[in-house]
């Protein structure tokens, strides 16, 4: 997503927002997706017609809300919200074991970056149109906004490595 954005704005001089409509439900679907993983077919079930109204949410949103010349800030913040949801929701169900260690888990390491990139994206998804006027305030928000997101492919990174030492567990029986 970020070298497509980089090379379209370099190389033909053209504004890159228009990825992000396109971009938000793609990414909604993978990570409400994972999260499904974890749950019987009934909320499984209901998590993909989320998946479905939050993609016909987003059309909507570009066709009378926000142009495709703007960033997606009502996708991408409605996006944050109901994906923190699910970070808690995960946390709430899957850490109730006494008996393992939280950070033996593939699992949480995965949702902890999640919950870290969301909860701290949410101000920057709600105002990132306003943000970007011209201002040193900008700078410093995209500055944070990138370690942020450093910091969850840290812990993507562990998730993944902790993958390849244990079997992927599926709860849905």
């Amino acid at each position: 997503m970020n070298t497509s954005s980089t090379i379209v704005a370099r190389v033909f001089h053209k504004q890159t927002t228009g990825f992000f409509h396109v971009y938000t439900p793609f990414e909604f679907a993978f990570v409400i997706a994972f999260f499904a993983e974890f749950y019987n077919t009934k909320i499984r079930n209901m998590l993909y017609v989320l998946i479905a109204a939050f993609a016909i949410f987003c059309v909507l949103n570009t066709v009378y809300l926000e142009s495709m010349m703007q960033l997606d800030g009502n996708a991408r913040s409605v996006d944050a919200i109901i994906l923190i949801a699910c970070c808690m929701l995960f946390f709430a169900k899957n850490n109730n074991d006494l008996d393992s260690r939280w950070a033996d888990h593939a699992s949480n390491w995965i949702t902890a970056g999640l919950l870290l990139y969301y909860s701290c994206s949410l101000f920057m998804f709600i105002f990132f149109n306003k943000m970007t006027e011209a201002g040193i305030m900008s700078d410093i928000i995209i500055y944070i906004y990138a370690t942020i997101l450093a910091i969850e492919y840290i812990l993507f990174a562990v998730g993944f490595n902790k993958c390849r030492a244990q079997q992927a567990i599926s709860i849905s029986k």
